[in-house]
């Protein structure tokens, strides 16, 4: 038997699928993606033990987002003026499903913003604090990409802490 397709079907399954906003697309792509993650996380965790799983994960998901960057710079031909980082950096966000901001204050600080993180609802269901570890390397890496490995992220705010929205520092490292 082969498969046939029902055009009628078809239509009716692309006309449903296209008035699910974007966001939501991304958003439940997310949310599907992190349970993965967070499944083989804590396999690998239990097989491996918290300390070897956590630099392991830490370093591929900090190299992840290093190459996302690469791999946006490239697509779009950005120089990295500031402007053009703030960019990238919301690209690279929704890539993970992040709304990923970076902002210059008032005294001149660059700060990261994370808003409607799709992980957070996982957390909450798993209580599992490991998933923004790998939140944070991946933006420690779009971070580093972007600025230079001589920075880091200082988290400020957390939302698996209960904040609004997630908040960290980009500082020099010493």
């Amino acid at each position: 038997m082969e498969f046939e397709e029902n055009k009628k079907e078809k239509r009716l399954m692309e006309r449903i699928f296209s008035k699910v906003p974007e966001k939501e697309k991304i958003r439940s792509t997310s949310i599907t993606l992190g349970n993965i993650i967070c499944i083989l996380a804590k396999h690998l965790i239990n097989s491996m033990g918290y300390g070897i799983a956590a630099r392991v994960i830490s370093r591929e998901i900090r190299e992840l987002g290093k190459n996302d960057i690469k791999r946006l710079e490239k697509l779009f031909n950005m120089k990295k003026t500031f402007k053009n980082k703030k960019r990238l950096t919301r690209l690279a966000g929704m890539l993970l499903g992040l709304d990923l901001r970076i902002v210059k204050d008032e005294k001149g600080e660059t700060h990261a913003f994370i808003m409607n993180c799709p992980f957070n609802e996982i957390i909450r269901k798993i209580h599992e604090p490991f998933i923004c570890k790998m939140c944070e390397e991946y933006n420690r890496g779009v971070v580093e990409s972007l600025f230079g490995p001589k920075f880091k992220l200082v988290p400020l705010k957390r939302m698996s802490e209960g904040d609004k929205y997630c908040k960290y520092h980009i500082v020099e490292k010493d």
